[in-house]
């Protein structure tokens, strides 16, 4: 999937954003971080509940980091039951039922062999427990 090449993303240095591409492909290839299925996965930038909770936040309409995102059915991410969207439950409703998101990018660097959370310039964050 191509990214938009908005002033932001043509901000970031050319290798980062490769970096960043991979890791997106990377991703699409991982099962939906909530249901651990493969339907219509799309990508999810992780925000609020529990990032707040290790003291992550970005201020409203700012989006989080791209290292700090997770596979999710279009379903979990944008629809009815969804973390963002319209029609989405917010949040803390939806780590409450699916998990938290922390924990989900936990297991994206288990399973992808990088610490997401470094990349976001995050320290100290054991992706082990």
């Amino acid at each position: 999937m191509a990214r938009a090449n908005t002033k932001a993303w043509k901000r970031i240095p050319l290798e980062e954003r490769k970096a960043i591409e991979a890791h997106e492909k990377r991703l699409r290839e991982l099962p939906c971080a909530a249901s651990r299925t493969f339907y219509q996965i799309t990508l999810h930038h992780c925000h609020g509940g529990s990032l707040k909770d290790i003291g992550y936040h970005v201020g409203g309409g700012q989006k989080a980091s791209d290292w700090l995102q997770i596979p999710l059915t279009s379903d979990l991410h944008v629809g009815d039951g969804g973390i963002d969207g319209a029609g989405g439950i917010g949040v803390p409703t939806w780590e409450a039922e699916h998990g938290a998101q922390v924990d989900m990018l936990k297991w994206i660097c288990r399973e992808l062999g990088v610490n997401v959370f470094e990349k976001a310039g995050i320290s100290g964050i054991d992706i082990y427990n």
